[in-house]
């Protein structure tokens, strides 16, 4: 081993060596970032421990210290914990912006609710409305029926200029092409 000079195996691993040094040294990107609605059970849950696997879709975060599940497992989690929490601890209400000085518009997206304008300023209590943002649409979506909710926690802050384009947006879907057709002066 010690008089021998380097021999040609051992020259691909100082160089994959040498790649790797190359590859450690690149500028981290950054991660994209997420914003999303989820459930936080802290406090001594040990005893419930078995109710809170058996509900599925959640896990044990170390560093919060509790156990986190999606926002849809919220009823279940509720059950699962009985007499533990409170009323207070259970809801959840979004609440609205302050001072957020945004021109909205809303107005339906085939059978959804479209939400377009200044949203950056708005991000937050749209996220929590359970919208999603569409790219192509440069909005907001929500689900059908959910239009009333909306323009309630918009025009909340007065700052707001939110403008209701709902009922000026023509129907779209077989009963508008009937009510269409129906409406046509015969040839």
């Amino acid at each position: 081993f010690f008089g021998r000079s380097w021999s040609t195996s051992r020259a691909p691993i100082l160089r994959k060596g040498v790649a790797l040094l190359a590859h450690a040294r690149r500028p981290i990107r950054a991660m994209p970032v997420h914003v999303g609605s989820a459930v936080l059970v802290t406090g001594d849950t040990y005893e419930k421990k078995a109710k809170l696997i058996a509900i599925g879709g959640g896990h044990w975060c170390k560093q919060l210290n509790g156990w986190i599940f999606p926002e849809d497992k919220r009823e279940q989690v509720v059950a699962a914990m009985g007499d533990d929490i409170s009323e207070e601890q259970v809801s959840h209400v979004v609440k609205p912006s302050v001072d957020a000085n945004a021109t909205l518009l809303v107005s339906r997206h085939k059978k959804a609710t479209l939400v377009t304008g200044e949203t950056i300023k708005v991000k937050t209590q749209l996220s929590l409305l359970k919208g999603s943002w569409n790219k192509a649409l440069t909005g907001w979506i929500f689900p059908a029926g959910s239009k009333d909710a909306v323009l309630e926690l918009l025009r909340q802050d007065p700052t707001n200029q939110v403008e209701d384009d709902f009922d000026d947006a023509e129907p779209v879907g077989p009963a508008a092409e009937a009510g269409a057709e129906a409406g046509a002066a015969p040839a």
